[in-house]
């Protein structure tokens, strides 16, 4: 699927270039979506929204996060006698 989205009306190719693009049937069979839908910026902003199928929000679960004390503990140790440390570019010397 794709929306497209102009500041100017859509002219009537465009429509038909929408139209022959054919459309998406939604998994239950009884609901189709345009696979080409042209919406204006005006229409954006009176709050028309694109014709959509609704989303399994279970799809995009959140990733669970990962132990990172031990990459803590790396950054808080000082750097060991002999190893030069980097410096940030452009700061001076003391």
């Amino acid at each position: 699927m794709g929306l497209f989205i102009t500041l100017a009306p859509p002219t009537d190719p465009m429509e038909k270039e929408a139209v022959t693009a054919g459309f998406y049937e939604a998994p239950n069979g009884k609901d189709q979506y345009r696979k080409i839908q042209i919406i204006t910026i005006s229409e954006l902003l009176d709050g028309k929204k694109p014709d959509l199928p609704p989303q399994d929000p279970s799809a995009f679960l959140q990733a669970s996060r990962e132990d990172d004390t031990e990459q803590l503990a790396l950054i808080a140790e000082p750097a060991a006698a002999g190893q030069s440390r980097r410096r940030s570019p452009g700061r001076k010397r003391g």
